[in-house]
């Protein structure tokens, strides 16, 4: 059972501006669970892209809208020039379409440096999601959210390569000791959410709906959405609203996010 005293949040994000989104928001909705999507200005799928009424729709909806670069190229390889008008760019574009602020953005293919974290801070944006996996804790880098799952039935190599590279050591000996006995990507989100009931902390899924569909994951997404929907003690927020909570101290026992400012490094 969860401590009152502790902060459980949960979130989850969508990358690429794929049509399947309406469907994906429908079942976010009917689960009362928030949800984050990134949208780039280029369509990821020529003829499936999100049109500008069903973005605002989304908006309507509760969802929050982020960025995700106009090209969805990987950020790393262009020059900064070119990574500093990727991100400024969509975010202008974004908040003449909708009317309002974009706060938040993610990395397309989860490529970040210290260039690339430098520029999305200096084109204004509040926050930004990485796709670091395993992680649930309160604390982070203001602009390297992580994630907790990725909505993929993942080999379990990919997982041992993600917290390699991100230098996850602790949820790298985690999972080889005892997520991998996890029989399916549902069942490892469950585990997850459990500890994080129990202990206080972050379960943040993310995922691309196109997947969901070309690999018809919709029922194994919906058992795992109905296992975390409307629990009491839990906070559903979008990534902004995450935060935000977190940097004002609005969630209860909120430890807070890391404050480095990468806009003056």
């Amino acid at each position: 059972m969860a401590h009152s005293h502790k902060t459980i949040v949960v979130s989850t994000s969508w990358d690429d501006g794929d049509r399947s989104d309406l469907r994906l928001a429908e079942m976010l909705s009917a689960n009362g669970v928030a949800g984050t999507f990134y949208i780039p200005i280029e369509p990821f799928r020529a003829g499936r892209e999100l049109s500008a009424q069903q973005i605002t729709d989304l908006v309507s909806g509760g969802f929050e809208i982020g960025g995700h670069t106009v090209s969805h190229r990987s950020l790393t390889a262009l020059p900064p020039e070119v990574q500093a008008r990727e991100v400024t760019d969509c975010k202008r574009i974004l908040e003449d379409r909708l009317g309002s602020e974009v706060q938040s953005f993610c990395y397309p293919n989860g490529r970040l440096n210290q260039t690339t974290v430098r520029c999305v801070a200096q084109a204004g944006y509040q926050n930004a999601r990485s796709t670091r996996l395993l992680r649930t804790s309160l604390q982070f880098p203001r602009f390297e959210m992580p994630t907790t799952l990725q909505a993929y039935p993942h080999r379990g190599s990919a997982y041992l390569r993600n917290t390699v590279k991100g230098k996850n050591l602790a949820g790298l000996a985690d999972y080889a000791l005892r997520l991998r006995h996890a029989r399916s990507w549902v069942e490892l989100g469950k585990t997850l959410f459990d500890r994080v009931l129990q202990d206080g902390g972050f379960w943040h899924l993310y995922g691309h709906s196109w997947e969901l569909q070309d690999l018809d994951l919709w029922s194994q997404l919906e058992d795992l959405l109905a296992y975390v929907a409307r629990r009491p003690e839990v906070l559903y927020l979008t990534n902004a609203g995450v935060y935000r909570a977190l940097s004002l101290g609005t969630a209860p026992g909120a430890v807070g996010v890391g404050y480095e400012n990468p806009a003056r490094s």
